[in-house]
C-alpha cells in the first residue's frame, strides 16, 4: 500500500518497524512490513495490509487512507485519496421455477428457483427472497450463489409441507436489499399429490458424468436413480438438468431395468464454451413422488 525509502540507513531491518493503516472510515489495522526497493536510497520497507488481512468499506464514497511506519524512535506517513465506487449494478433476468411436483405431507426443501443475474459475482447477503407456496402461506427463502452470474432461491430449511393435494400456483420473489432495486418473480404451477400406497420412492441419486471435453455436445445418461416400484412409468417423471454453467434443459427420462430410473441429455446435447469446474445436478420428479436430485462435479477440459 506504501513505500517508504530510507537513505541514512543501509541495513534496515523490516522487522525492527510497526506499521499502522487509517483506512478513512473510522477504522484502524495494522501493517506488514517487508524490504522493498527505492531509487537513490540505501534501504527500503513496503507496507501491506495484515497478512490475510481484508477491508471491506459498507459505502460509497470517498476515503483518505494513511499509512504510518516507526521504528519507535522515528516516524513517517504516507497519505493517498481512495474512491469506493458501488458495486457493479445487478440486473436480475430468466426467473424460473424448479419446482414442478411436491408430496402432501413430504416436506419441500431445496431449490425453488434461479434467476440470472449480470453481476458475475453477486453478494446473496444484499437480497432476500420470498416464496408464496400458492396455499395461502409464505417463507423466506435462502440465496445461494452456486456459480458466475446466477442466484438460487432455496426453501427455507425446515422446508413446507402441503396438506393437501392441487395444482397451485408457486411465486419466488427476489429482491435486492442494498446497493441497488432489482428485483424479479419466478411464476409456476405446482402438482401436489398423495403418495400412493406403495407407490415411488427415489432412492441412491447418482451423477455418471465427470468429465466432459469444451465445445463437443454432452450426449447420453447424466444420472441414475433407483425406484422402489419395478413398474414406474417413465412418462410419469419430469426430469430438470441444471449443467452449472448457467444454462438448464429439459432430461430425457428412461428406464433400462426395473426399478431403475436414468436422466439423459436432450436430443442435441449440451455444450460448454469454457474449461473449468462445474457443478451439474439433475432433478428427478414425479406427481406424488417426493423430488430426489443427484449432484456432482465436471471436469470441462481441452477437446482430444
Amino acid at each position: 500500500m506504501a513505500v517508504f525509502c530510507d537513505s541514512t540507513n543501509p541495513f534496515g531491518d523490516p522487522t525492527n518497524f510497526t506499521a499502522s493503516i487509517d483506512w478513512g472510515d473510522g477504522t484502524t489495522t495494522g501493517g506488514s512490513v517487508l524490504s522493498a526497493g527505492c531509487e537513490n536510497s540505501a534501504s527500503a520497507f513496503a507496507v501491506y495490509p495484515p497478512s490475510g488481512g481484508v477491508h471491506t468499506y459498507a459505502r460509497a464514497s470517498s476515503f483518505t487512507i494513511s499509512v504510518s511506519l516507526s521504528d519507535g524512535i522515528t516516524s513517517a506517513t504516507a497519505t493517498a485519496a481512495l474512491s469506493v465506487p458501488l458495486p457493479p449494478a445487478d440486473v436480475l433476468s430468466n426467473p424460473r421455477l424448479t419446482l414442478t411436483h411436491a408430496t402432501v405431507d413430504v416436506p419441500v426443501t431445496g431449490k425453488i428457483a434461479t434467476f440470472s443475474d449480470l453481476d458475475p459475482s453477486p453478494v446473496v447477503s444484499n437480497f432476500s427472497a420470498v416464496i408464496d407456496w400458492g396455499d395461502g402461506t409464505q417463507s423466506d427463502g435462502v440465496v445461494s450463489n452456486p456459480f458466475p452470474g446466477t442466484l438460487v432461491v432455496n426453501a427455507p430449511p425446515s422446508g413446507h409441507s402441503y396438506a393437501s393435494t392441487g395444482s397451485l400456483t408457486v411465486s419466488v420473489s427476489l429482491a435486492e436489499i442494498e446497493f441497488g432495486n432489482a428485483s424479479s418473480t419466478a411464476t409456476g404451477v405446482v402438482q401436489v399429490a398423495l403418495q400412493p400406497a406403495g407407490g415411488d420412492v427415489l432412492s441412491h441419486p447418482r451423477l455418471l458424468l465427470r468429465q466432459v471435453p469444451v465445445h463437443v455436445p454432452v450426449t447420453g445418461v447424466i444420472a441414475m436413480f433407483s425406484d422402489s416400484n419395478p413398474s414406474a412409468a417413465v412418462s410419469d417423471f419430469t426430469a430438470v438438468i441444471d449443467w452449472g454453467d448457467g444454462t438448464q434443459s429439459d432430461g430425457v427420462v428412461s428406464s433400462p431395468s426395473p426399478g431403475i430410473l436414468e436422466v439423459s441429455a436432450p436430443a442435441g446435447g449440451h455444450t460448454y464454451a469454457t474449461r473449468g469446474m462445474e457443478t451439474l445436478s439433475a432433478s428427478l420428479s414425479a406427481p406424488g413422488v417426493t423430488a430426489s436430485t443427484a449432484t456432482g462435479a465436471v471436469s470441462v477440459g481441452r477437446h482430444r
